[in-house]
């Protein structure tokens, strides 16, 4: 399984665009060892040939163009079989409206996402140029089924939503129940070939048994993971399931960057570089 970062930063990327904090401010002006970071994306694959997207940010044209697997063959074509949403957040589904250019899509997201997407918004009619346009597949909470292609062809991998602790989108707060479970999903994707499993769980509210109970038996990295803010090898938490009282006690003085925003294994992964001193 191939796992690319392509964005990891929240809404708003880093530095965000009206924000003058001595981090956003330390990276435009170099008096930080930072880089700048665009939205929350992961490209994934089973075979470095068909691949899928994790959260279609703002950031989408720039993110595909710097990753080269992600680049059309010849022309018209895209190696992208399809995109998920993990919630309706827009710097998780805004970068859809820019795919509009005349080709097919494939979404997978929960009826509650899609609807929250689709319904009054006159921007989807972009995405509707001909019959077909989009395709939306349902992600059903606790059910693990084949990954398939666009074409319907399988990919060689599984996947499985899971409810994880959120909220509405803004732009639905009072029109829809917070308490949706279908509002905020995380992502088990599990090779066929050799059963390695890859929990996504981002825009995670708070930490919950439900969590820790999505990342069990997750499979860890198999070469060192390297900071690409310091370049430093990172620090990694070997416990699989971190006490909840001293992850919560952690995380209120100052979340590392990988717990803020997304995460992949079965242990939780952090560099130095983001610890408070």
């Amino acid at each position: 399984m191939i796992v690319r970062i392509l964005g990891s930063a929240a809404g708003g990327g880093f530095p965000q665009w009206n924000c003058a904090c001595s981090h956003c401010r330390g990276v435009r002006e170099g008096l930080i060892n930072a880089s700048p970071r665009t939205q929350e994306s992961v490209g994934l694959s089973a075979d470095d040939k068909d691949w899928f997207l994790i959260n279609a940010s703002p950031d989408i044209r720039s993110q595909i163009e710097s990753f080269g697997p992600l680049h059309p063959g010849k022309s018209r074509t895209t190696p992208i079989q399809a995109i998920f949403l993990t919630n309706g957040d827009l710097d998780h589904c805004l970068g859809l409206l820019s795919l509009r250019e005349n080709h097919r899509l494939v979404i997978y997201a929960t009826e509650s996402v899609r609807r929250g997407f689709t319904e009054g918004n006159v921007l989807y009619r972009t995405l509707q140029r001909f019959a077909g346009q989009v395709t939306w597949r349902t992600l059903k909470l606790g059910v693990e089924e084949t990954l398939l292609c666009a074409d319907g062809r399988p990919s060689g991998l599984t996947v499985e939503a899971l409810a994880v602790p959120g909220k509405p989108p803004i732009h639905l707060e009072g029109l829809v129940s917070p308490s949706d479970p279908e509002l905020n999903v995380g992502l088990r994707f599990r090779q066929c070939t050799n059963r390695r499993v890859l929990a996504y769980l981002s825009a995670v509210g708070r930490i919950t048994t439900s969590v820790f109970e999505g990342l069990a038996d997750a499979s860890p990295p198999r070469a060192p993971l390297r900071c690409l803010e310091c370049g430093g090898r990172q620090v990694s938490w070997k416990s699989k399931v971190p006490p909840v009282t001293r992850l919560m006690s952690f995380t209120r003085t100052k979340p590392p960057v990988a717990l803020r925003t997304t995460f992949a294994m079965s242990t939780i992964v952090w560099c130095s570089c983001s610890i408070p001193k």
